[in-house]
């Protein structure tokens, strides 16, 4: 279905990938795509192969012709160290090897072709430790931990990773690293 859209990878999509059903408040593994620069008439959302795991807390990030989802928790509230990456042009899914640490509620982002989980927290742990993953070697490696616990939200500006983000006891939103 997406092949009829003809995307170069996920920046001219909307990507949407598990999350919490608003009406059942069960947590789903649905995954949907809409393309609005391919199909500027019909501007509706295409279903495509769910996730092998219904996931809440998730991070979602595109690296290398790929999706890739990593942790979150399941329907059992168990963080999660899995994650899986879904390939457009076979509309499937593939495990990839679990992150060092089970997280949720963390940041995700690309940057130089690597994927770096920062932050989050796990079953009873806020953290502040970060790992990366390679894609061509498919292995996790943990870095130097940031300097304060972050529930992350991220970005990415030119060749800079930042991580912004707070903890329940603390506003710290306008600091970055």
């Amino acid at each position: 279905m997406i092949a009829a859209f003809k995307p170069r990878g996920y920046s001219e999509c909307i990507v949407v990938a598990g999350g919490e059903d608003r009406r059942t408040k069960k947590l789903t593994a649905a995954m949907r795509c809409m393309c609005p620069l391919y199909d500027t008439n019909r501007q509706g959302w295409i279903e495509l192969q769910p996730m092998s795991v219904a996931r809440l807390g998730h991070g979602v990030v595109a690296a290398e012709g790929f999706l890739f989802v990593l942790g979150g928790t399941n329907e059992n509230n168990t963080v999660l160290d899995s994650g899986e990456k879904y390939d457009p042009d076979s509309n499937s899914w593939s495990p990839v090897p679990p992150m060092l640490q089970a997280r949720q509620n963390f940041g995700v982002v690309e940057l130089d072709g690597l994927i770096y989980a920062l932050g989050g927290e796990n079953e009873d742990t806020a953290l502040t430790t970060v790992e990366v993953f390679d894609p061509h070697f498919s292995c996790w490696k943990m870095q130097s931990s940031m300097t304060m616990i972050r529930k992350v939200t991220k970005t990415k500006t030119g060749l800079t990773a930042k991580a912004i983000g707070s903890d329940r006891n603390r506003d710290c939103w306008g600091q970055t690293e």
